[in-house]
Formats: structure tokens, C-alpha cells, sequence
């Protein structure tokens, strides 16, 4: 029977429903998903102190001499973590910790991005452990596939109620055709989307539901001079709301978005996710056994830089994806592998492996001894590598906060383009369309990460540190990577994410956002957005304790103007230009090989097909456009504007004739 015919319930949820809601609502805290001696290790690494992370910029900035890399500083920061935090947020940034602005009038689309952009704070705020914190406060869903199933799921909550009370012109997750559509009441659309993202957030986080962010100020409870509580946002959004809409809409609204967060939570509680984390040589078995005490350099080890023995998402394979058929539909065939094309062969006739040795690392081995990343020919990578990290660091979190970011980016630039631009596949001015953009981006986003790590752990693939260091058995040493970004954290040293490399997990999320974003235009070879990374806002520090773009007229060596400026601006991208410089990051990281990045984006992009044509559909279904880049260009093709790759990047990365995927 179609939707549009089926019997309306009534006004409020059944007696039964309602004592669903009050069970879990108040048995709601997560699973423990990092043992003790895990939470321990990240806190190692990741923790920012009792003092918060922002500590003023130096007048010049410079790179410390090349000393002994295991005995670099630790740095301290200055600043209690709620105000660190409240720092980050700029007039750049897209995440904004005072949403009350926000949280109020009579468009229920501003409801729906303001509790977007509290999902996003939440996120970051998750990966900002004290050490004086109460360990259920954070890391309650720590890392890349954690934080990119939670912000799935908020946004799928917030899609299902609004599409509902529309009459539901978009197929559900959650509800089958049987069930009873509630009276169509758009009045009450902004209330069911605040409950409805406020109870899964409170679920997914329940350290962080009741724990303001900061302290409350004299005055107003709800004025907004205060940062609020998660329980403080959704109490003055709703009374807002009230004002706006009335309270008999608002009562409609809130009883519909406990629903569906039931429903949410009901569907996706046995997912798989709550396993915890394993630990190297504990409950993780390495795919290749040690001879002779010695592990193959094909096989993946830990970092010898952060030495955690977390295997982080190495259980991910098993959970359940939200529209892809399993974890490992697209895995890429163990005969096109790296393993298998390169397993045997030594390390340094392995692509981009020239790359990697010259421009991924602070630390390097020449002829001449050890050389700086900061020199000329480094060019823009060094930037480019630390603008796309969210390396799941305190007040940036990991890449699916990065690209929520970019897809809200983009929403404005379609908001005031002409009708044109759009295809039939959204319309900004009703709420259950901007609903389902961000809902069909991260169930995208979070099939591919299980993807990813279904790859990741099924390979075991060594990252570039372990097998560039087995070149030199004399000086181990004497090659690290720019690494990922530990930005604002007390660890002193960039790190090696603490999973196999292949594919890379920043390429494949950035291929299925890049790939769903494509259906959004007419034209997405040539449409162009503006963002700025909050590794770049002025307000986090790096691995050296120097805030990025403080003092943004000098370069970190000391020079005026140049790449350090340009880069503490907003940039101008392409969908195609955004998706390679995302996963070519990764290189000039060092922490990935160039079949990582390049696989990984085509795995991306095709869980983005499979994404937007499964789920939330609409009848008749939309018309879709291409899901990767223009086929035919050269990676040169693709560079992004003003970005400057180093002198001949394109023979040391072995691209002499490299063309990108002519996927569709």
C-alpha cells in the first residue's frame, strides 16, 4: 500500500511505546568499548593534560633541531579544557559551541543544523580526554568508524522524524509501509528533530548528556552568553519552540522524535559495535606469524613511534552496515592487493615509496645526513598534509567531523545558487530534503569506513614506517613521518594511526562524501566550495606546541607570507580536486602509500552509489549523476587551485602515466 495512503495514527505515541522510551532512555550508557589498559594508552597519547590544549603562538615560529626523536619535549597547555574547547570555535569554523542563536525562530531547518553542529562539538569534544576526567566522560566513541556510525545515526534520527511528519515522501530505515503515519503537522517538525537527535546523542554519549560545557553564567537560563549541556540544549530548544509553534505541535513533535530514537536505538543497539577494542598480542592475531621472532616487512605492526598496541577497529568488520549488503562487498580482490603485488618484493621498488622516503617525513636519511621537511622542494605538502588531518585529536576529532563540516560548507553554497545548479535530488528550502542530504552523506560515510576496516584488518597491510625503517636496521630511527597530526595533545610526537594502512580510511570516508556531494549538481566537475580546517583556525596547537596560524603572516620557518598564510584562509576546492588532495594528505603524512589512497577513493565511491541508490529513496526514484571523479585526468589535472606540489612529485610518486579511475 503506498505511504501516501496509510491510515494515520493518532495524536500521541501508544501507552507501549512510551514505556519503551522510558526504558531505555534511562538505562541508555553505552557499552564500555576500550578496556582499561587501551583508554590508558590513548590517554597516553591523546590526552590533553588538566590545563587544556591553547597556549600562545611564539613571536617566530620554527621547527626544533633535528635532536633525538624518541626524546622530544612533551608541552603543557594553559587553558581549562572548556575554555580551550570554546576557543576552537571561530567565525570560519562550522562548528560553533554556542548554538543557542541557532536554536530558535520559526524554520525548522535551523533547528535541524544547529543540533548537526552540536553533533559535531559533541564529537569533538569526545576526543578531548583530561587527565583529571572521569574515564566514561570521553572517548565514548573514539576514532574514524566510531564517530562516523554515531553522526550516522543522529542524522538518520533527525531525517526519519521530519520525513514523518511530511507524510513521508522518502522511504524509511526504520519504519516498514505497515506502520501508521502520524498526523502531518510541519509545526512540529523542529521539535521532533531536536528530541529525536537529542536522545541518540544522550545514548551514543551519556558522559557528556549532563555535563555542561561550560559553567553557566549569571542570568537567563537560557541565554546565549551560556554554553549548554547536551539536557540544556534540547530543554531551551524546545521552549523556543514552544513560542514559535505552540505547545500542542511541540508535545506532537517531542513524543514522535522519542520514537524514532527508540526505533534508532532498537534497530542499531546489536549492530556489533559495543565489542571492544582488541590489543596487539592479546586478542589480536596478526594475519602473517613471526619467523624467527620477526614479523615480515608485508606485515602490519604497531607504530614504533607511539608504540599503542590498540588495533583500533579491528572487530569493525563485523558490524552491521546500514545499507551495503556486508562489510565486504567491495573489499578490493586479494590478487590486486598490495600484499600480493608487493609482499614479496623489496621495500623500496614498492609505488610512491621515493615519495614517501623524500617528502613524508620530519626526520629523513640522504646522502647528506638528515634533512628538514621544511625545505623548498617540500612545497605545499607539508600543509597540505597537517589541513586534512583530524587525526582524532582533542577539539578536531577524526575525518568524519571534517567532511560533516565540508558537506554543511557545501549546503550553503547550494542554499543561494541559482535553481539550476540543483538537480531534482533536493530542495533546500524543505527540511526533509537538507534531512536526507546529511543522513544519505553519513550512512555513506559510515558503510565506508566499515568497509575500509573490513579491508584494513582482512590485508594487514604495514604502514610506511615500519617498512621504511627496515631499509636502515642500523639507524631505525632516523626516518619518521610528519605523521598524523596530534594536535593540541600532551604526547610530543606525531604519530602512525593505530591500524593497517590498506585502504586508507580519510580516502575511502572523502570518496563516499565526494561521491554522495556529486549528486547534488549538475555540473560536479566544476562546482567549487570554500573551507577553511580547523587545524588551521588560529586556536589548535601542533605536535611543537605552536597554534597554527596564530600569527599567520609568517611561515614556521620563519619567512614572511607564503604557504602558511595561504593555508590559514579559506580555500576554494572542486568535488574532484577536495577528494584527491584529501587522500594524497595521507602520503605527504607519511603514513600511507599512494594504492592506499588511490583504492581507498574508489572504494568510497562506490559504497556512495550503492548509498544513495538503496536507501532513503524517493518514488519516482532521483535521477543520479556520476559518483567519481572526471575520468581521463592526470592527478596534475586535479590539483587543487593555488596548491603547489613539489618539484617532479609526479615521477617520484611513479605517475609518470597514472590516470584516475574511469569509475562510474
Amino acid at each position: 500500500m503506498s505511504k501516501y495512503k496509510q491510515r494515520r495514527a493518532p495524536l500521541f505515541a501508544s501507552v507501549a511505546v512510551v514505556a519503551m522510551l522510558s526504558a531505555w532512555t534511562t538505562s541508555s550508557a553505552q557499552a564500555q568499548v576500550l578496556q582499561p589498559q587501551n583508554r590508558q594508552e590513548l590517554e597516553r597519547v591523546f590526552g590533553t593534560g588538566r590545563s587544556g590544549f591553547r597556549q600562545p603562538a611564539p613571536a617566530s615560529p620554527v621547527l626544533p633541531p633535528a635532536i633525538q626523536p624518541e626524546m622530544k619535549r612533551t608541552f603543557s597547555g594553559t587553558l581549562e579544557l572548556s575554555e580551550s574547547i570554546r576557543m576552537v570555535a571561530t567565525p570560519d569554523s562550522t562548528s560553533r559551541l554556542q548554538q543557542l542563536p541557532l536554536l530558535a525562530g520559526d524554520d525548522p531547518k535551523s533547528y535541524l543544523i544547529g543540533w548537526h553542529d552540536i553533533a559535531l562539538d559533541v564529537t569533538a569534544l569526545d576526543h578531548s580526554p583530561t587527565l583529571d576526567a572521569s574515564p566514561a566522560t570521553f572517548h565514548q566513541q573514539f576514532g574514524p568508524a566510531r564517530t562516523a556510525r554515531s553522526l550516522a545515526l543522529v542524522h538518520l534520527a533527525m531525517f526519519e522524524a521530519s520525513n514523518r511528519l511530511v507524510s513521508a515522501p522518502y522511504a524509511s530505515l526504520i519504519f516498514s509501509n505497515n506502520d501508521p503515519l502520524p498526523v502531518a503537522d510541519p509545526n512540529a517538525v523542529a521539535a521532533a528533530v531536536t528530541e529525536a537527535a537529542f536522545q541518540v546523542l544522550a545514548w551514543l554519549y551519556p558522559g557528556l548528556t549532563d555535563t555542561p560545557i561550560t559553567s553557566a553564567k549569571v542570568g537567563d537560563k537560557c541565554s546565549a552568553q551560556n554554553n549548554f549541556s547536551l539536557r540544556e540544549y534540547n530543554y531551551c530548544s524546545l521552549e523556543e519552540i514552544k513560542k514559535a509553534f505552540g505547545t500542542r505541535s511541540t508535545q506532537r513533535g517531542v513524543m514522535l522524535g522519542r520514537e524514532v530514537a527508540a526505533r534508532v536505538k532498537a534497530k542499531y543497539l546489536g549492530d556489533g559495535s559495543a565489542r571492544p577494542e582488541p590489543s596487539w598480542n592479546v586478542d589480536f592475531v596478526p594475519r602473517t606469524p613471526p619467523e624467527n621472532g620477526q614479523f615480515p616487512t608485508s606485515q602490519w605492526q604497531i607504530d614504533p613511534v607511539s608504540k599503542l598496541n590498540i588495533a583500533l577497529g579491528g572487530l569493525w568488520a563485523d558490524v552491521t552496515p546500514m545499507a551495503s549488503a556486508s562489510s565486504f562487498q567491495h573489499r578490493p580482490p586479494e590478487a590486486k592487493s598490495p600484499v600480493r603485488l608487493y609482499g614479496g618484493k623489496p621495500v623500496d621498488t614498492w609505488d610512491s615509496f621515493p615519495a614517501l622516503e623524500s617528502y613524508g617525513g620530519e626526520y629523513r636519511l640522504n646522502s647528506k645526513g638528515l634533512s628538514n621537511p621544511d625545505s623548498p622542494d617540500a612545497r605545499d605538502g607539508f600543509f597540505v598534509a597537517q589541513f586534512w588531518a583530524y587525526d582524532a585529536t582533542a577539539g578536531l576529532c577524526a575525518p568524519g567531523r571534517l567532511f560533516n563540516q565540508i558537506a554543511e560548507k557545501v549546503l550553503q553554497k547550494l542554499t543561494s545558487a541559482p535553481a539550476d545548479i540543483r538537480p531534482g535530488s533536493i530542495d533546500v528550502n524543505r527540511v526533509e530534503d537538507v534531512a536526507r542530504f546529511f543522513a544519505v552523506a553519513n550512512i555513506a560515510m559510515n558503510d565506508a569506513a566499515i568497509a575500509a576496516w573490513d579491508s584494513k584488518y582482512y590485508f594487514q597491510f604495514p604502514r610506511p614506517i615500519t617498512a621504511i625503517r627496515s631499509l636502515h636496521p642500523e639507524s631505525p630511527t632516523l626516518w619518521f613521518p610528519l605523521g598524523a597530526q596530534v594536535s593540541n595533545s600532551e604526547g610530543g610526537l606525531n604519530i602512525t594511526p593505530p591500524f593497517p594502512a590498506y585502504p586508507s580510511g580519510h580516502a575511502t570516508l572523502g570518496g563516499a562524501l565526494f561521491g554522495v556531494l556529486r549528486q547534488y549538481v549538475n555540473d560536479p566537475g566544476n562546482f567549487t566550495f570554500k573551507f577553511r580546517s580547523d587545524e588551521f583556525n588560529g586556536h589548535n596547537k601542533d605536535v611543537y606546541n605552536y597554534v597554527r596560524c596564530a600569527n599567520p603572516s609568517e611561515n614556521p620557518d620563519g619567512s614572511k607570507g607564503g604557504a602558511y598564510k595561504k593555508f590559514c584562509a579559506e580555500r576554494e576546492f572542486t568535488f574532484d580536486c577536495a577528494e584527491r588532495e584529501n587522500a594524497d594528505s595521507r602520503i605527504f603524512a607519511g603514513v600511507h602509500w599512494i594504492f592506499d589512497a588511490d583504492d581507498g577513493i574508489q572504494l568510497g565511491n562506490r559504497v556512495a552509489r550503492d548509498v544513495f541508490k538503496a536507501v532513503l529513496t524517493r518514488r519516482p526514484p532521483i535521477t543520479t549523476t556520476v559518483f567519481s571523479a572526471t575520468p581521463g585526468k592526470r592527478r596534475a589535472d586535479l590539483l587543487c587551485p593555488h596548491t603547489t606540489w613539489p618539484r617532479g612529485w609526479e615521477e617520484k610518486f611513479g605517475l609518470t602515466s597514472f590516470r584516475t579511475s574511469e569509475f562510474r
